[in-house]
């Protein structure tokens, strides 16, 4: 199949929501590429603004936005949108093929990861939104699936169908549709309130309590009660799950999680430094003939290659663990930066 006489869809990659993904090549740059293909739907509005902040949500709208969105990010940890095209009634984009699985997919065949990977990949995540906040784009939408792992384990952040910007309530106004995975959203947002810089941090300290220990901080049977779960009760402490999980890194998740924005990090660019000085304090305690598999008691590995080579290559210039300890509070009572 070709569409748009340019892309040759060779065979499906994956499926989620309204859209499949199938990777593909650009017969006209003799690339192979990635399309995120819309099940057949009729179009956006050509004359209405995709990024503004009261579009409906359609499923045209949301691929636009996607686009938009993403494009206008170039980052290692973003994977990256090139085009946004129709074919007939088919809406499609054009993305990076990023050769690997995501991270559900990788939880689903190898269950909880080590501390040290967490970590990493955390911080791998936690860049692609610092990239995303500073270009003014909340995401809205963390959650594992749209997470993608590669081969030699660099972390691609996807999936920007329902970003927005940030900005506070508007005096007055009824409470918006919540938007986002029940899993992952953060209280103040399953209260209505707009999506924000501190609510994608949330979601993703969802995300590093998933990986740690292989299961979502709340479950439950309907949104609502998700929502409930999320509003008022506290999570289980990961280590009571799984003993391996480090302190340091038990800390950080749960600073995440606080319920209150005003008491949960804003700033994805520390996130990001203070889950790479968990990652290498882990590393380090790691033994050669330590099991590798999760069957055998202990968390798996996913590849690591990129993450050592990166952390080789920041270990003379990366913050101390004394630094770690101040951002987690530890000794002062207050948290505070790396």
């Amino acid at each position: 199949m070709l569409l748009a006489g340019r892309y040759e869809l060779i065979e499906p990659v994956g499926r989620g929501g309204m859209a499949e993904v199938w990777c593909a090549k650009d017969v006209s740059l003799g690339r192979l590429v990635a399309v995120k293909l819309l099940d057949r739907v009729p179009f956006a509005d050509p004359h209405q603004d995709p990024l503004r902040d009261d579009v409906a949500g359609a499923p045209g709208e949301r691929i636009l936005r996607e686009a938009c969105y993403a494009a206008r990010l170039v980052h290692p940890n973003v994977a990256q949108i090139y085009d946004a095209a129709a074919d007939g009634d088919r809406i499609f984009l054009i993305m990076e093929l990023v050769p690997g699985r995501n991270l559900s997919a990788v939880l689903k065949r190898q269950g909880p990861l080590a501390p040290s990977q967490v970590a990493d990949l955390g911080a791998q995540a936690a860049r692609a939104l610092a990239a995303a906040h500073a270009a003014g784009v909340v995401h809205g939408d963390v959650k594992p699936a749209n997470l993608l792992l590669t081969d030699d384990g660099v972390l691609k952040l996807t999936g920007f169908g329902i970003a927005r910007r940030p900005g506070p309530a508007a005096s007055g106004q009824p409470a918006r549709a919540v938007l986002g995975t029940a899993a992952y959203l953060a209280p103040e947002l399953a209260s209505g309130h707009p999506p924000s810089r501190a609510g994608d941090l949330y979601a993703l300290g969802c995300v590093l309590y998933e990986l740690s220990t292989g299961q979502r901080p709340f479950e439950a049977d309907t949104a609502t009660a998700l929502f409930h779960r999320h509003l008022h009760e506290s999570p289980t402490p990961p280590s009571r799950l799984q003993p391996w999980i480090s302190t340091e890194l038990e800390q950080a998740i749960l600073r995440l999680l606080a319920k209150q924005p005003e008491t949960r990090p804003i700033d994805a660019t520390r996130v990001a430094d203070a889950l790479e000085i968990i990652a290498l304090s882990n590393s380090t305690s790691l033994t050669a003939n330590e099991p590798t598999d999760s069957t055998q008691g202990s968390p798996a590995q996913v590849p690591t290659r990129a993450r050592r080579a990166r952390h080789r290559a920041k270990t003379h210039a990366r913050p101390s663990l004394a630094s770690l300890h101040r951002w987690l509070g530890w000794g002062t009572g207050r948290a505070s930066s790396p």
